[in-house]
């Protein structure tokens, strides 16, 4: 898939189980920039799907 370019998306929730799928959503280019626990929960989820393909972060 090849990039266009790059938007940046603000968004505000209290609900975390919500926020990740959406998150996913965007693809492997997404980063969450914000919010401390976004963000960790973000990269909890990211590392168990590497893990989950067979890939060692």
């Amino acid at each position: 898939m090849g990039r266009t370019g790059s938007a940046l998306v603000r968004r505000e929730t209290h609900n975390l189980f919500w926020a990740i799928p959406r998150m996913l959503q965007y693809g492997a280019g997404c980063r969450v920039l914000g919010g401390p626990e976004l963000r960790t929960e973000m990269q909890q989820v990211v590392t168990e799907m590497a893990r989950l393909y067979g890939i060692n972060p």
